[in-house]
């Protein structure tokens, strides 16, 4: 499913892609993929290129340094034309809305109703649609109650925000809690749920 998922994004992609360009194109698509993962990738680059014959998908693998290549792109104008990214606040000026692609393509709405609630909203800000999902990764967070129970305090509840959280783990909390809390704090005072890992 995962594989099929992927599928189904990075085509739908080149196909917005491929609406906005000329004959005789050459589309650049950048990936963090290796090995297994980059295989599939080429493997979807050449369907689409089956059945979209007067276009090019040339797939740029950068690895262990995307982030950093991916910057340095954007830094000197020459970004790629479809891209894998997870920083969409970084990159949002120069990224295109889907918002008008997604409304006028039947089978971008196929795909956009059949995703999760809220997987929308990591690639969305404001009004603005910058990307559509390959994936997601659930985000949690364990704690050790003995370790809370020989402090004598109380354990963390589903109503906590992170604010709150930060300023109990201050107060009270042991110092290996504050080194999460270095890690996890989100400065937005949003409740503690998974939905607001997504923006």
């Amino acid at each position: 499913m995962k594989k099929f998922f992927m599928v189904v994004m990075i085509m739908g992609l080149l196909l917005l892609v491929v609406g906005c360009g000329k004959k005789g194109d050459v589309l650049r698509l950048a990936t963090w993929d290796s090995e297994e993962s980059l295989k599939t990738l080429k493997a979807i680059a050449e369907k689409f290129e089956e059945t979209h014959p007067d276009v090019k998908v040339q797939i740029e693998a950068y690895g262990d340094g995307f982030d950093k290549k991916l910057s340095a792109s954007f830094g000197a104008k020459n970004p790629p034309d479809v891209m894998y990214m997870w920083d969409f606040p970084k990159y949002q000026a120069s990224l295109e809305p889907l918002n008008t692609y997604i409304d006028n393509d039947d089978s971008f709405k196929i795909y956009h109703d059949d995703l999760f609630p809220g997987l929308l909203n990591y690639t969305t800000i404001g009004n603005d649609i910058l990307g559509m999902p390959a994936g997601f990764t659930s985000h949690v967070m364990y704690y050790n109650k003995a370790l809370f129970d020989q402090a004598g305090v109380d354990y963390p509840t589903d109503d906590w925000t992170w604010s709150e959280l930060r300023e109990k783990s201050k107060k009270k909390y042991p110092n290996w809690v504050m080194i999460l809390m270095a890690l996890l704090y989100q400065p937005n005072q949003t409740p503690m749920t998974s939905s607001n890992f997504s923006g």
